[in-house]
């Protein structure tokens, strides 16, 4: 039998973990809607990000973790569906770059993960206890990212630009920063905190 988390670390722990898993079934439940694979997802969605990671196979795979074998099938597989393109490089011919076709756009723009978290945090408590978790939050992410668990984590915990003492400030924006103003997927983020 399986002791039940007796310390507010790990009830939160595992708190975190019951999300993922809600947030796999949500994925797993677009993906086969979309008619592609988790992973196949999670390319299109990097593909379509905003600012986006570079569109090559070599970063896709950084990105999500995974081996680049496994991240070149999915995009064949993609290629395949007719939901992406491939195209050399333009600096760098030797390179391919990924790009979305319009019927990928048009799938993810009816999809998003956000939806169902975002009515979830809705009705989960007042702005400032949402800001606490919120910065919680962010520090899980750091803490991730530095023990290499999260490959890429663009907040501004982990971010060159950010100065946390005398109080927390993006160096980059030249501004003080309140739990609203920390970034969670910072399109301005330099990788090194």
């Amino acid at each position: 039998m399986i002791s039940r988390p007796d310390t507010l670390d790990t009830k939160i722990a595992t708190a975190l973990e019951l999300v993922a898993r809600a947030l796999q079934v949500i994925r797993q439940h677009e993906a086969t809607e979309l008619g592609v694979t988790r992973l196949q997802l999670d390319v299109l969605r990097l593909v379509a990000s905003d600012p986006p990671p570079p569109h090559s196979p070599t970063a896709l795979s950084f990105e999500l973790g995974v081996r680049q074998p496994t991240v070149s099938e999915a995009i064949s597989a993609l290629v395949s569906k007719g939901m992406l393109r491939r195209r050399s490089d333009p600096v760098d011919s030797r390179r391919t770059v990924l790009e979305l076709t319009e019927t990928a756009l048009s799938m993810l723009e009816d999809t998003t993960l956000a939806v169902p978290l975002a009515g979830a945090v809705a009705g989960a408590g007042d702005d400032d206890t949402k800001a606490e978790a919120y910065m919680l939050l962010l520090g899980v992410l750091a803490g991730l990212s530095t023990d290499s668990s999260l490959p890429v984590a663009r907040t501004c915990l982990t971010c060159a630009h950010y100065q946390a003492a005398p109080g927390p400030r993006c160096e980059f924006l030249g501004v003080d920063l309140d739990a609203y103003g920390h970034e969670v997927d910072c399109p301005d983020h330099l990788a090194g905190a």
